[in-house]
C-alpha cells in the first residue's frame, strides 16, 4: 500500500485515511454560500428548498462526521442543482439535508 506502507492491500482499499479540513475567511458570510470539495464523498446542504425529489430519511439512516469529530444526522436526501459562475449547472446527487 502506498498510503500506509503495509502489505496486503492497495492504496484505494486502505483504511488509513487522513481527515482534510480547510478554513475559510470570508468578508461576507452567507448561509447560501457553497464550498465544493472534490474529495468529499457526501454532498450536504442546509436548505430543503433547493432539493428536488426529496425523500425523508429515518433516524440513524445516515450520520456525517464533521472536521471537529462531531456528528450530524441527515434528515432527507434529494438532488440539488448548483449554478456555477461559468454558466454550467452541476447536479449533486445524492445531496443530504443536514
Amino acid at each position: 500500500c502506498f498510503q500506509c506502507g503495509k502489505t496486503g492491500h492497495w492504496k484505494k482499499d486502505c483504511r488509513v485515511t487522513g481527515m482534510f479540513m480547510i478554513e475559510l475567511n470570508l468578508a461576507l458570510n452567507s448561509s447560501s454560500s457553497w464550498v465544493l470539495d472534490t474529495g468529499c464523498g457526501t454532498n450536504p446542504c442546509n436548505l430543503l428548498q433547493g432539493l428536488r425529489k426529496v425523500r425523508k430519511l429515518g433516524v440513524g439512516h445516515l450520520d456525517l462526521r464533521l472536521g471537529d469529530g462531531s456528528r450530524i444526522i441527515a434528515q432527507a436526501v434529494g438532488m440539488c442543482a448548483v449554478n456555477l459562475c461559468n454558466g454550467y449547472v452541476m447536479t449533486l446527487d445524492p445531496c443530504y439535508f443536514v
